[in-house]
């Protein structure tokens, strides 16, 4: 497996460390590959080798280049493996085509953007297969591309033990990256007309994440002026990314995940409803999970109108009934998203490659 990062601190990264240990469970033997790592409790039978440059020592692209190839010519040729899987980036899999090439070792690559680079379409010619969590998550033509579902842990991500206080706040949620792709201004517009219904119930609007470019701390800072021309600011706050190993405490004090993004199935919309919250979406991929709940939590991209709607109606319904909904949706992501699933999927898929199916 080769992966961007093992480290379960990392807000964007850290839910890679549930897949090492679900894949770990369906196989002999896992040697992991990636960049950066930290020292994390694994399974006994996952071997990890980092192979990033060490830029305290003024390494450059060239010391990674040569530890990746180091690794790879170790593993293919003296360890008993039996295929490669590369998990998020075109460019792993176009690294490690020469080595299943060689070796005659089925190459399977995870990709989830709506983006389609130079280098996705270069990988889809070297791989077996492209596996993703929709449809729409991978927006290349190609005969190689199998829907799996995306890798959830409903074991970890479950709903909060117990009601809160009865003077908490309700809880709308958006968390990721802070960037225009996620129409995060859809967002707020929305909630700054749903305060001028004034709605009895007191409700806030907690954002949570980073914005790691410049680009997007520029678009953080338009948010932030827009939350106070628009006379939000007790109720919209901005929240630092944190732990993806301490998300689940973040969507467990929540009631509703609120997302404006179109950039294919969005793992956080998934977990959040693992824990039960109810989502209000306007990403068409997502209408099979919401089952017969579509209808009330969809809404047209960009509409604020209705966004605003879909919130207040959520706002308005008693607690038991929004409850009972959000149980009925965390089933369908069990059923659908679990990454036990997802990993035995790919395990069985090796299996066709090879043959042995």
């Amino acid at each position: 497996m080769i992966t961007p990062r093992v480290d379960s601190s990392d807000p964007v990264h850290g839910f890679i460390i549930g897949w090492i240990t679900a894949l770990a469970r369906q196989v002999e033997w896992l040697w992991v590959i990636t960049p950066r790592a930290r020292q994390e409790p694994l399974p006994e039978n996952v071997t990890v080798y980092e192979v990033g440059r060490d830029y305290s020592k003024g390494e450059t692209v060239f010391h990674a280049l040569r530890n990746f190839h180091r690794v790879m010519r170790h593993l293919t040729c003296k360890e008993p493996v039996d295929g490669i899987f590369t998990h998020m980036y075109p460019k792993f899999a176009i690294m490690a085509a020469p080595y299943a090439k060689l070796k005659r070792l089925p190459l399977v690559m995870w990709h989830t953007h709506t983006y389609v680079s130079w280098q996705l379409r270069v990988a889809e010619k070297l791989v077996d297969c492209i596996v993703t969590a929709s449809r729409g998550s991978c927006r290349l033509k190609s005969g190689k591309i199998r829907v799996v579902g995306h890798g959830i842990d409903t074991e970890r991500f479950q709903p909060r033990s117990s009601d809160r206080r009865s003077d908490h706040p309700f809880t709308f949620l958006s968390a990721g990256r802070i960037s225009p792709a996620k129409h995060y201004e859809v967002i707020i517009e929305a909630i700054a007309q749903l305060m001028q219904q004034g709605h009895a119930k007191p409700f806030r609007l907690r954002l949570v994440g980073d914005a790691p470019t410049v680009e997007h701390q520029s678009y953080l800072q338009e948010l932030e002026r827009l939350v106070v021309s628009r006379n939000l600011s007790g109720c919209v706050r901005f929240e630092s990314a944190i732990p993806h190993s301490q998300i689940v405490s973040v969507y467990q004090q929540a009631e509703v995940f609120v997302s404006a993004s179109q950039t294919g199935m969005d793992k956080a919309i998934l977990e959040a409803m693992a824990c039960a919250l109810v989502p209000i979406i306007s990403l068409p991929d997502l209408a099979p999970t919401l089952g017969g709940y579509a209808g009330l939590l969809m809404y047209e991209p960009g509409n604020t109108i209705a966004l605003a709607d879909r919130l207040a109606k959520v706002l308005a319904m008693p607690a038991v009934e929004r409850e009972q909904m959000g149980q009925a949706l965390r089933a369908i992501v069990q059923s659908a998203h679990d990454i036990d699933a997802l990993m035995s999927k790919l395990v069985w898929l090796f299996e066709k490659l090879q043959g042995k199916a």
